[in-house]
């Protein structure tokens, strides 16, 4: 009977100090998980680079002022499989001119960080 108490005690001992645990590995596993999406994205947006390189020999301008200021984003859009905001976006128009609202207000989850949410 002391036997069985004893494994009963040790059960309950092990199981408390689990569930201790548990929280703080699941919230190292969600992180871990976080990083390796910003790793991919980083390789998706790198490999969006490397097409628009190859496509036009050049890398795109950090932002441009001719015609209107807008920034690589938009330029890098097609290139990553976005070309979708990429149509509706107006080069001739400023970045933030109403005419860009829907392209501008789409997210591109690929451009934001997973741990900021």
């Amino acid at each position: 009977m002391s036997t069985n108490r004893a494994n009963c005690i040790a059960l309950i001992t092990t199981g408390l100090f689990a569930a201790t645990l548990l929280p703080s590995s699941l919230a190292n596993m969600r992180e871990t998980s976080r990083r390796i999406q910003c790793a991919d994205n980083l390789r998706k947006i790198t490999l969006g680079i490397d097409h628009y390189v190859s496509a036009g020999e050049y890398y795109p301008p950090a932002i441009t002022r001719i015609p209107r200021n807008h920034g690589w984003l938009a330029s890098v859009l097609p290139f990553v499989e976005r070309a979708d905001i990429y149509e509706k976006y107006d080069f001739s128009a400023h970045w933030c001119d109403p005419v860009n609202a829907a392209a501008i207000e789409t997210r591109v989850s690929m451009f934001e960080c997973p741990s900021a949410n």
